[in-house]
């Protein structure tokens, strides 16, 4: 998913946000999150998650060691939460504050959190009582790791979207998208996930916020959607790249339309956070004969589609029979520092509801050297699917389940999850 973001202000970088003393002493809450701080140990978790972010890639590691010389990402974070009444060495608090540097990644307008936000995500992440449970038993030396880790990656990445500052806006928004795509890969996927909400595929791109609300009530106002692809130059590496952007532009009952919300349904019905975050993503909505005439905030020219472009829900327990698949690749970085990730999945989907989800990919081209072996297969997954309206829900064979937002298209050879599409497979 892509946000129209030319210039990222992070939180991290700007030393003018923790220079305001407040005064408030955090209460001490969650008692069972909070863990002691070791100085030696920060050390090597901040070295050790450098060589995790960017695996055999000596430019980036020699980035962490400098920052971690003239940085401490644990202090910076203790006084950016003591302004909120939460603290560094709570782990929970920690991960509030990173879900919401992962939320507002690409937001223009707001880049330093309230206290009413930050209490919004908290509320949620602990309405997740199976997985916080998880995260209550662990050792304090390892949920120092996992707050470590977090800490260290938000002040790598502010620092890296801050030299980005002038770049081609295309090529902003594409690193944004892959340090989104790995970011909600680490929060809530895999087997070293700071919080396991949802099991599912292993493809990151397909991560994200947990899913609170029922699809129903999500999706209740939606009268279409549509799929729009584009794709653009991207001037990272030695000749560049080809990157591709994927998008679900919905139309409300209201005269509302939004560029790019479709999964963001699922978590912000009504979109009120999406409004105050994605302004320009936000627009009205017309019928002129057989077309819908769209216009958005920023924009002097409006957007005209044939009716026909808007998918309206796929029906209840609509079934398939046959191999979807979905691909693709982003380069990301300048002429000097750049890496080349691909992607491939592929999913079959049966006409008595079960479905078998393969998918492989991984960093293969690095600087100046190609890097197949870091190119992976992951173990597939099995279950059963339905599909309801604009929404389809997994249910594994390991008990867990996962929904994503569904774009329905009634020729049958394509359909969107979330904003990644699926095509039948070419024998």
């Amino acid at each position: 998913m892509l946000r129209n973001a030319p210039v990222l202000s992070a939180v991290f970088l700007s030393s003018a946000i923790f220079l305001v003393q407040t005064g408030v002493n955090a209460q001490v809450s969650d008692q069972a999150f909070l863990y002691s701080s070791d100085l030696q140990q920060r050390v090597a978790n901040y070295l050790a998650q450098g060589k995790l972010f960017a695996p055999d890639n000596k430019p980036f590691e020699e980035l962490y060691e400098i920052l971690i010389k003239e940085y401490d990402a644990y202090a910076l974070t203790d006084k950016m939460l003591r302004q909120h009444d939460m603290r560094a060495d709570n782990l929970i608090d920690v991960f509030t504050l990173f879900h919401f540097h992962n939320d507002s990644l690409s937001a223009s307008a707001t880049v330093s959190p309230t206290t009413a936000q930050l209490a919004d995500i908290k509320t949620r992440i602990l309405s997740q009582t199976q997985a916080i449970a998880a995260l209550k038993t662990l050792s304090s030396s390892a949920k120092q790791r996992k707050a470590d880790s977090m800490m260290m990656d938000m002040l790598f990445q502010s620092l890296m979207m801050s030299r980005m500052k002038g770049r081609p806006v295309s090529e902003i928004q594409m690193v944004l998208t892959e340090l989104q795509r790995a970011n909600s890969a680490f929060l809530f996927f895999g087997p070293n996930a700071v919080v396991a909400i949802e099991s599912g595929p292993a493809n990151a791109g397909q991560a994200g916020t947990p899913i609170l609300v029922d699809p129903k009530k999500a999706f209740a106002d939606v009268i279409g959607a549509r799929f729009d692809t584009q794709t653009m130059f991207v001037s990272a590496g030695p000749v560049g790249g080809i990157n591709r952007s994927d998008r679900v532009e919905v139309l409300f009952k209201d005269g509302i339309a939004c560029w790019d919300c479709f999964d963001d349904l699922l978590t912000d019905p009504g979109l009120a956070k999406y409004r105050v975050q994605y302004p320009n993503d936000v627009g009205r909505w017309k019928r002129q004969g057989s077309q819908y005439v769209i216009t958005y905030e920023g924009t002097s020219e409006p957007r005209t589609y044939d009716i026909a472009d808007f998918k309206s829900p796929a029906p209840l327990n609509t079934k398939y029979s046959g191999t979807f698949e979905t691909s693709g690749m982003v380069t990301t970085g300048n002429s000097y520092v750049f890496s080349t990730q691909a992607w491939k999945e592929n999913l079959v989907m049966q006409s008595d509801g079960r479905f078998y989800w393969s998918n492989e990919g991984g960093v293969i081209q690095k600087t100046g050297y190609a890097d197949p072996s870091a190119y992976k297969v992951e173990p597939a997954k099995r279950g059963r699917y339905v599909i309801d309206g604009y929404s389809i829900r997994f249910d594994f064979d390991d008990s867990t389940s996962v929904t994503k937002a569904f774009l329905y298209d009634p020729k049958r050879d394509f359909f969107a999850i979330n904003e990644d599409p699926y095509w039948v497979a070419k024998d």
